[in-house]
């Protein structure tokens, strides 16, 4: 294999409960009559928390090292709103009003990557679940039944092209800590 195929596209990111992953992959399903495009599989649902890109393997370790000292509580969001990226061409689910400490966790591993030298995209972070790709929309619904995200870990993901398209693994997964009283 030629040495810049060795590489892993990967991310850090939150996978939702069970039942918000089947409320996401019924509204993506819905979307789909006003916007076309292609739902998102229901395996693949997730929040991006940090984009880090193509890196070779030899770095997962260092970057494991780098992000396992981020310790936060578990939290509670809300995803209460739809948009449709035109440009992107993606809808996603997003929220009004991010909680702070998701704001806080995505901050805390920039910060751990940042201080590892590890580099990761830098755009300012949007918090949204992408549920529909190639839209096109001509309406979408003035409002969405509130989906409720207990956030307990979050994920090293790789990105895997496969023939029936994209599949998102999971390579670690850290617990957030339990909340306070």
């Amino acid at each position: 294999m030629p040495e810049a195929r060795r590489t892993l596209k990967i991310f850090l990111a939150l996978w939702p409960p069970a039942a918000a992953r089947q409320q996401l992959d019924q509204l993506a399903k819905q979307l789909i009559a006003g916007c076309q495009g292609r739902a998102i599989r229901p395996e693949n649902l997730h929040l991006t928390l940090l984009f880090i890109g193509e890196v070779a393997p030899s770095v997962l370790p260092k970057l494991g090292q780098a992000v396992s000292v981020v310790k936060q509580p578990a939290f509670h969001m809300i995803l209460d709103e739809i948009r449709y990226w035109k440009r992107e061409g993606i809808v996603v689910a997003g929220m009004q009003q991010p909680p702070a400490a998701l704001l806080e966790l995505v901050q805390a591993l920039r910060q751990a990557l940042s201080t590892m030298e590890i580099p990761f995209d830098a755009r300012p972070f949007k918090p949204h679940v992408t549920l529909v790709r190639n839209a096109k929309c001509r309406e979408l619904p003035d409002s969405m039944t509130v989906i409720d995200w207990e956030v307990a870990q979050w994920s090293l993901v790789q990105s895997l092209p496969t023939p029936q398209g994209v599949v998102y693994r999971a390579l670690t997964n850290w617990l957030l800590e339990p909340p306070g009283p």
